[in-house]
């Protein structure tokens, strides 16, 4: 078979599948092919997930098929799922910030800007503001050592083990952080509309610069799992943490959670202080 492709390179294991129709002359054959660069059984799961969940029916010449987000979204919405749209989304807001760097990079790289693109990382890692990690935390000590996360009277966040750092965040975000460090299960988004009163009553108590129906609305707004609004949001309260500390530390106090499950904060409940 490799050599009806001329294949020459290296083997790996992957999934190969015939592009052509049945009368195609098998020199002819074209061939789609995913590469299945992981041995971790979880991950590998999720690959064949959407390996398979992008395998179009056949028709004519196509055999494998990558649908976008839109026509995926406009699937749910016509099969009546759409509460599940919010769970879809989770994440894409932080994934499209990120390929809109690497696009840039890769415009700078190819425009022969090589050397700027160090000197702009030279400068980040020289900015104490912007260094993955406070200096009194190591990235490689086991156990990991997380700080005791303190929520003071007027909603206020704190990590005292990290030499009292504050983590500051808009109403909107904080509120929801606060609704999930509270249901330490999680929540599923799709339910999000049945944490509106609590959320409703979390967010009065935080923000005074809006009315009762400006919160009403945002709370409906955030709550609605049709929307994108709840991962905006997450994309929020990650990035109040991120520019602090590497990952390593802080997903521990962000929201996360596998699509079709709960979103949580896993940080130990046993760290958290309500004064």
């Amino acid at each position: 078979m490799l050599n009806s492709i001329g294949y020459k390179g290296e083997i790996y294991e992957g999934l190969l599948r015939a592009k052509n129709n049945d009368t195609t002359y098998y020199p002819d054959i074209e061939y789609s092919y995913v590469k299945l660069e992981s041995d971790n059984e979880e991950e590998l799961t999720e690959i064949l997930r959407r390996y398979v969940a992008n395998v179009a029916h056949r028709r004519g010449k196509i055999f494998y098929q990558k649908i976008s987000t839109e026509e995926f979204l406009a699937r749910l919405k016509a099969e009546g799922r759409e509460n599940e749209i919010a769970d879809v989304l989770f994440d894409s807001h932080a994934l499209a910030i990120a390929e809109e760097i690497r696009q840039k990079i890769a415009s700078l790289q190819v425009s022969g800007y090589n050397q700027l693109l160090l000197n702009l990382v030279a400068q980040q890692l020289a900015n104490p503001e912007l260094l993955a990690a406070p200096k009194n935390v190591s990235l490689t000590a086991a156990p990991l050592k997380l700080s005791r996360l303190v929520i003071t009277q007027d909603f206020k966040i704190f990590l005292p083990d990290f030499n009292n750092l504050e983590i500051v965040m808009t109403p909107l975000p904080k509120a929801i952080f606060l609704l999930f460090l509270q249901h330490h299960e999680g929540i599923l988004l799709k339910h999000l509309p049945d944490y509106r009163r609590q959320l409703f009553g979390i967010y009065m108590q935080i923000s005074y610069r809006e009315t009762p129906e400006e919160i009403l609305t945002s709370i409906k707004d955030v709550t609605d799992p049709t929307k994108n609004s709840i991962n905006e949001k997450c994309s929020r309260i990650k990035e109040a943490f991120v520019r602090h500390f590497d990952d390593s530390i802080a997903k521990h106090y962000y929201i996360t959670g596998e699509r079709g499950k709960q979103k949580q904060i896993t940080l130990d409940r046993k760290l958290v202080e309500w004064h």
